[in-house]
């Protein structure tokens, strides 16, 4: 068997005999130490029972948890019959071991008050606030079902969300690394047990003497700070509980469902106003969980539950993208303000240049044999003056009373008021909602066509069939065989051969606003990753890599330190891995998936796992692309539902 022990870089020793105090696994096969007492101190403390005489336990009981024991795991500088033996002199950076065969690991403590700890397996990367911890009144006790299918993809889904993880069993080496993470809680906790049975400390009992008068002075202005601190803090209960009352008020009207509709899944700048009002309703609350998991790091280490780090992301990530959200909102309203006057004048010009004078020049070129190419002139010159009635319409009736330069001079001034305040995700959600209602004629004009496009090739494809003498069964969801008459047979050639003709006409123009469709569906896609990298970066583990890796282990190292050729006795050093980029990528896209599926389950009452696959899978280009070819509707990203 070979022994593993862990040897803290930061225990020196002095010369003198000692005890070595640590953690022992049961198998015995690792080996913790954690510090170093005075060998004269062993006998008192077997007087006091505080350490066993047969196994050398402490009876120390710790804070954190009951679970932690401690026992004399060797001894330092002087030979023992019953315990490992230690030889480290003053210039020696680790001991030597009286032992066969051994694996000495040198460790840096971690500070756990700065979240830091060693871990075998990647910590997780999850910058998003639960939703459910919202006091709405929209929200019910009861989640949607999730609706489970047989699929692969089902199947896979399921482990990302939080509640079908399986717990991982703990191993000797998660014990081991878990104390070797409290190793600065444990010897902490050690000095001041044995102080108070040893009295070895009397500096802390001493008086002032003749500061005194000034410390009881102190005193007493410390608690008549804390008197008045607390009646402001009862004061400023009110307008607190007002602001609060206010917040949520508005959260409610906004996520208030008309079916699976709200204001804030229809429009983005409703969405963006309600997000952010949800972080500031919750930010306090993130900022007390934060202070508890700084006091309480020892305590998640010491229990094996999961670390704390995460509360530190979440909120310092928020904060970081909050300050550049403003600093970028602060750039764009002096932007907007300084050209104002341009913006008002210019804005009518080119926007009705592009969706009514070069769209009606563009339905004309079709109207009039395009490029050449004979189409049927009755149908291109319906379809054409159709379109031509409409955008003169939604000239008349929105462009020339919305891009007025009144109007628009109006409408940037509070735009730019409002991002100062609000961020340049405001300023994008608020450009998303007017350029879909300046194009919506265009989105008219692209689902107008699809429809029909969509019907044509439907009736050619059952006509199609007639001639082979099969037709599509719709109560079995498959292609019989059927006898048609003669008759049948002839007025299905008559209508295959007029829909036929009638295609090209119908393909160009279905074409052009697919082109269109797809040019906004790209410009407002770009917008959406913009809002998406605005509000949901993890920007701060990009910092922590950079700055302080051991606050994202990714798993453990051990470098050696000794390069003799002796087989039985190896010197290490162990170190954390810091979490690769592809590991925050993948750690970070997962916990966008558990969010997804907690905001579906807020919106939708209830809806299959491979929902979320569906709403991603609109931004793929062969679905784009089997979308256009079918003449399917080409859906855009549900960033409101899913975000």
């Amino acid at each position: 068997m070979v022994l593993n022990v862990y040897w803290p870089s930061t225990l020196r020793s002095n010369g003198n005999a000692r005890l070595l105090v640590g953690y022992k696994s049961q198998n015995g096969e690792n080996i913790v130490v954690v510090s170093a007492i005075e060998k004269s101190w062993l006998s008192i403390l077997q007087r006091q029972t505080v350490i066993s005489n047969e196994t050398f336990e402490l009876s120390i009981k710790f804070p954190a948890s009951s679970s932690l024991r401690l026992s004399v795991v060797g001894v330092l500088n002087y030979e023992s019959f019953h315990l490992l033996e230690f030889d480290m002199l003053k210039k020696d950076a680790y001991p030597l071991i009286h032992c066969r065969s051994y694996n000495l690991i040198v460790f840096n403590p971690p500070n756990s008050k700065k979240l830091e700890y060693y871990a075998t397996h990647p910590a997780e990367v999850d910058i998003f606030w639960s939703s459910y911890e919202l006091p709405l009144k929209s929200q019910s006790n009861q989640l949607p079902e999730v609706v489970q299918p047989e699929s692969e993809y089902g199947r896979k889904l399921a482990q990302y969300s939080s509640k079908s993880l399986p717990k991982r069993a703990t191993s000797e080496l998660d014990l081991t690394l878990r104390h070797i993470n409290l190793r600065n809680y444990l010897s902490a906790e050690l000095d001041s047990y044995l102080k108070k049975y040893l009295e070895v400390s009397t500096c802390n009992s001493r008086k002032i003497g003749s500061f005194s008068l000034v410390l009881y002075a102190f005193s007493w202005a410390a608690k008549l700070m804390s008197f008045i601190g607390s009646y402001l803090a009862i004061l400023s209960k009110f307008p607190l509980k007002l602001v609060n009352f206010i917040i949520i008020s508005l959260i409610n009207i906004l996520s208030y469902r008309v079916g699976d509709k709200s204001l804030s899944t229809i429009s983005f700048s409703c969405h963006q106003v309600r997000n952010s009002l949800a972080n500031l309703l919750l930010f306090p609350a993130q900022c007390q969980r934060m202070r508890s998991a700084m006091r309480e790091s020892e305590y998640s280490i010491a229990t094996g539950s999961a670390h704390l780090s995460t509360e530190y992301i979440k909120l310092y990530n928020t904060g970081w993208l909050w300050v550049n959200d403003i600093l970028l909102g602060v750039v764009i309203s002096r932007f907007l303000t300084d050209h104002a006057d341009i913006i008002s004048s210019s804005s009518k010009e080119i926007i009705s240049d592009l969706l009514t004078r070069r769209l009606s020049y563009l339905i004309r070129w079709l109207m009039n044999s395009p490029a050449g190419f004979k189409l049927n002139n009755e149908l291109a010159g319906f379809l054409g003056e159709l379109t031509l009635w409409v955008i003169k319409i939604w000239e008349d009736s929105l462009i020339d009373t919305l891009l007025s330069p009144h109007m628009v001079m109006i409408l940037v001034t509070q735009i730019a008021l409002a991002t100062q305040f609000m961020g340049a995700s405001f300023f994008i959600s608020v450009w998303l909602d007017l350029m879909n209602i300046l194009v919506f004629h265009v989105r008219c004009f692209y689902f107008a066509s699809t429809r029909i496009y969509h019907w044509q090739l439907d009736i050619l494809r059952s006509l199609f069939r007639l001639f082979y003498g099969k037709k599509y069964n719709h109560l079995r969801k498959r292609i019989d065989s059927n006898n048609y008459e003669l008759d049948q047979l002839f007025f299905g050639i008559i209508i295959f051969t007029i829909l036929l003709y009638l295609l090209p006409t119908v393909v160009v123009f279905y074409l052009t606003f697919v082109l269109a469709r797809l040019s906004l569906f790209t410009l407002t896609a770009m917008c959406q990753f913009l809002l998406i990298g605005l509000n949901y970066m993890p920007l701060v583990v990009f910092l922590l890599r950079l700055k302080r890796k051991t606050g994202l282990p990714g798993g453990i190292l051990f470098k050696n330190l000794d390069n003799s050729s002796a087989e039985s006795v190896g010197v290490f050093e162990l170190k954390s891995r810091s979490l690769s980029l592809a590991e925050i990528a993948k750690s970070h896209a997962k916990s966008v998936l558990r969010f997804n599926i907690r905001n579906l389950q807020m919106h939708r009452s209830a809806f299959p796992s491979g929902e979320v696959e569906l709403e991603w899978s609109t931004l793929s280009p062969m679905v784009l692309a089997r979308n256009v070819a079918f003449g399917d509707p080409i859906e855009n990203f549900s960033y409101t539902t899913l975000f």
